[in-house]
């Protein structure tokens, strides 16, 4: 059993974690910024699904862009809410007192990654349906959604247990 105490959580970033987070920060601050610039020029009506080769196969309302911000902060909320308490992730059977800490910076950094990963996704996701709504070409097709969901976020997760498998 995970015991709190085991951990000492240093709440300071890696170099790396700070970068993508500055990132996907950015990112985000682009596409609220895009979406009041372009909200006037978006059509009531706007594409909101494609099929693999980028068609649109349903619609809806231009609000349900409104939607994706309100996934993100949730959605970030919650990992910053894990990243305070270390105890409760899922750790392999192994982790005891002495190794719990290279375990939660591995999962700490984990959590970063993919906070940054979910906005940049929303993010390129927004700009997706705010494009084609409004005429511009789509940049994204279905396959390369599939692309970068494996990308965003299961290369990261994959990374975490390779480098769990390796603390003693």
């Amino acid at each position: 059993m995970v015991k709190k105490e085991w951990f000492t959580t240093d709440s300071s970033k890696s170099k790396l974690e700070s970068i993508y987070s500055l990132i996907a920060y950015l990112v985000l601050l682009f596409t609220v910024v895009f979406i009041v610039i372009k909200w006037s020029n978006v059509p009531e009506i706007i594409p909101t699904h494609f099929d693999a080769l980028g068609r649109v196969n349903d619609t809806g309302s231009k609000w349900l862009v409104l939607i994706f911000p309100a996934i993100l902060y949730v959605t970030v909320s919650l990992f910053n809410f894990f990243k305070k308490h270390p105890e409760w992730a899922n750790y392999p059977s192994r982790v005891n007192e002495s190794n719990a800490n290279e375990f939660w910076a591995i999962n700490r950094e984990t959590i970063s990654n993919l906070s940054s990963s979910a906005i940049l996704f929303f993010s390129i996701a927004t700009f997706n349906f705010i494009s084609s709504a409004i005429g511009w070409v789509d940049f994204i097709n279905g396959y390369s959604f599939i692309i970068l969901l494996i990308v965003l976020f299961i290369f990261p997760v994959i990374i975490q247990i390779v480098k769990m498998k390796k603390i003693k």
